[in-house]
């Protein structure tokens, strides 16, 4: 499986990673795995700190939810990542 994380861990789509990019790599090597969203919306503050999460990184994890998962799911049905 693979994580799938935007650069400050919000919303995917919304940061700076490279994402066909990414999916390109993965329909070369012909992944057929698990793809998983990782962010950290909403994050209890005393962990905050632990992982370096300063300012919020998404107005809501609803937002994450329905912004993030939709182009990572719009992504691997492009690349055919199934």
């Amino acid at each position: 499986y693979m994580h799938m994380s935007e650069s400050d861990r919000g919303t995917a789509g919304f940061g700076n990673v490279a994402w066909d990019e990414v999916f390109s790599a993965l329909a070369a090597i012909d992944f057929k795995g698990v793809l998983t969203l990782e962010s950290f919306a909403a994050m209890p503050a005393d962990m905050a700190g632990a992982i370096s999460t300063w300012r919020p990184v998404a107005a809501s994890a609803e937002e994450v939810l329905d912004k993030g998962l939709a182009f990572l799911r719009d992504k691997a049905n492009q690349y055919r990542i199934f």
